[in-house]
């Protein structure tokens, strides 16, 4: 199940998750909060995607969707200061709760690099903080970022958490891949595309078949 289908990164999970084999992907959940938005040819040509209206901040929609999946991921990012808290934070609890109640085998959520308070002082996390949810609150969206990577940490579920940088439209190949518990700031030259992004965290969702632990 893909949360956030629409966005960018989300479509590019869907298109690597329909690469994957019937054997290995029975089903692609691509869940958008009004499906008549989407653009017609948004989404790959394959009868094994479902595309469904799915609001993360509606603790029922997300419990009806999330029985019987095998792994959620959450691409879901809010566009403004009220949708952020709702998103970013709450909703990433929503899900998570979701899925351990209908005993998901794994969560994995595309966060942000710089998320860490220890970042506070940077001009890129400052300004990350602020593009979304404006300069007049005293929380922002990379905040609420962070408070919704804690709240699937303490959720109980299993999870992983990808902190991409530079996020880019361009082709699949070009990532630099660190793998490991970064708070630091973004990498000189660590800019990845979503394609690339997506590609690693399907890996990431399928190595954690083996009982890989929380990451």
């Amino acid at each position: 199940m893909v949360v956030g289908a629409k966005g960018g990164t989300g479509r590019e999970l869907v298109r690597r998750l329909a690469e994957r084999g019937a054997d290995e992907v029975s089903e692609i959940r691509a869940l958008v909060r009004d499906p008549s938005t989407l653009p017609a040819g948004a989404l790959p040509d394959d009868t094994r995607i479902k595309l469904l209206a799915g609001d993360c901040t509606d603790a029922s929609s997300m419990a009806t969707h999330a029985a019987g999946a095998e792994g959620i991921f959450f691409a879901a990012s809010g566009r403004n200061w009220e949708q952020a808290q709702a998103v970013d934070r709450d909703g990433v609890a929503v899900v998570a709760n979701a899925a351990k109640a209908a005993a998901v085998r794994r969560v994995l959520l595309i966060s942000s690099q710089l998320v860490h308070p220890d970042n506070r002082w940077h001009p890129i996390r400052g300004m990350l903080n602020t593009i979304v949810t404006g300069p007049f609150h005293t929380q922002g969206l990379m905040d609420f970022k962070y408070e919704g990577e804690n709240l699937l940490r303490t959720s109980g579920q299993e999870y992983t958490i990808c902190r991409p940088g530079r996020l880019n439209d361009g082709p699949l190949g070009n990532a630099k891949i660190c793998l490991a518990q970064l708070n630091a700031s973004f990498r000189a030259g660590g800019g990845s595309t979503r394609a690339d992004v997506a590609a690693t965290c399907v890996v990431a969702m399928m190595a954690g078949a083996t009982g890989a632990a929380n990451t």
